[in-house]
């Protein structure tokens, strides 16, 4: 059976160093891919990849509710 999931999800951040440090340490991800400005982290798990883009732009935060919850079946 194929993966219908999601690929990835691209968030804007403010320094790309410390967003992989934050995702290494607190998600288990490391850097799969990447180029100027912009890392794919990934933990490996399923094909799937956040995918940080450096910017200088104001970074609005999502509303109060979103969230990600990682379930175990």
């Amino acid at each position: 059976m194929s993966d219908f999931g999601l690929t990835h999800v691209a968030l804007p951040v403010r320094s790309l160093a410390a967003s992989v440090a934050f995702y290494g340490k607190y998600a288990g991800m490391q850097t799969v891919h990447e180029r100027p400005g912009v890392v794919w982290v990934s933990d490996r798990t399923r094909p799937f990849a956040l995918v940080l883009i450096e910017t200088t732009n104001e970074i609005k935060p999502l509303l109060p509710m979103a969230h990600a919850v990682e379930g175990h079946g």
